[in-house]
């Protein structure tokens, strides 16, 4: 499924301000039960988005697995580093 134009304009944004240490991949697809999910890829992070969600929904669940993806070797969780990723990327796109 191609990706809306605001997530590519959104996903360069990341890519500048907030970088992760490889190459982040977004995909939209049916996700049972989630909103969002990130994995690791062959040389790259794979973040998939469920594709029924409301744009603003959508852009925050993008956020939250791209603090994953900021956080992948460090913990895989919501744990603190995860935290102040998170909210930096709440920052960096919202104010």
């Amino acid at each position: 499924m191609k990706l809306p134009g605001w997530i590519g304009d959104l996903l360069q944004q990341l890519a500048l301000e907030a970088p992760t240490d490889r190459p982040v991949r977004v995909r939209l697809g049916s996700l049972r039960g989630m909103f969002g999910e990130c994995s690791q890829g062959r040389g790259c992070y794979v973040i998939r988005l469920h594709s029924t969600l409301p744009r603003s929904i959508m852009r925050e669940t993008l956020l939250h697995e791209w603090a994953h993806a900021m956080t992948w070797h460090e913990e895989r969780h919501h744990g603190a580093a995860w935290g102040v990723n998170y909210a930096r990327l709440l920052t960096l796109v919202f104010d």
